[in-house]
């Protein structure tokens, strides 16, 4: 759905960058204009890359050790960082939550209907449709071909 904010990264390894040049070409082009809550959805290979950017060492007062970025800080916000499976691995999207909204088709919310007797039982099943509204596409940005 994502068509004026694509980058292409050559099969490089994400960057600080990366980001934020995708986010810039958001901004340009009027994305963050109304605000928005923005979020930096990866798949689990780039959460760990993005959890390695500029590794600082902190002072801890327990045994646990390791890296983790929550979000992600740029001169265009603070974005979360939203961990999501069902990205290809070489793929980051910048998406604004408050234009995305998953919504039922017209008249089709979850609804429960009776399929009939069978015997001395009587089954049903809920059923429901729906889609993705998404909304002013120029907000939205998308990083591909990440290695």
């Amino acid at each position: 759905l994502i068509t004026s904010n694509v980058n292409t990264a050559g099969s490089q390894p994400l960057t600080e960058t990366m980001i934020n040049d995708l986010a810039q070409k958001i901004f340009e082009k009027g994305g963050f204009s109304d605000g928005g809550d923005f979020v930096i959805m990866v798949p689990a290979k780039q959460k760990r890359a993005i959890s390695s950017f500029g590794e600082k060492k902190l002072d801890r007062q327990d045994n646990g050790r390791g890296s983790v970025a929550d979000y992600f800080i740029s001169d265009f916000g603070q974005f979360e960082i939203v961990l999501n499976n069902n990205l290809q691995s070489d793929e980051l999207y910048i998406l604004d939550k408050n234009r995305t909204k998953v919504r039922p088709l017209n008249n089709r919310e979850f609804f429960h209907k009776y399929l009939g007797e069978v015997g001395d039982s009587t089954k049903g099943m809920v059923l429901g449709e729906y889609t993705l509204e998404f909304k002013q596409e120029k907000a939205h940005g998308r990083l591909k071909g990440l290695s």
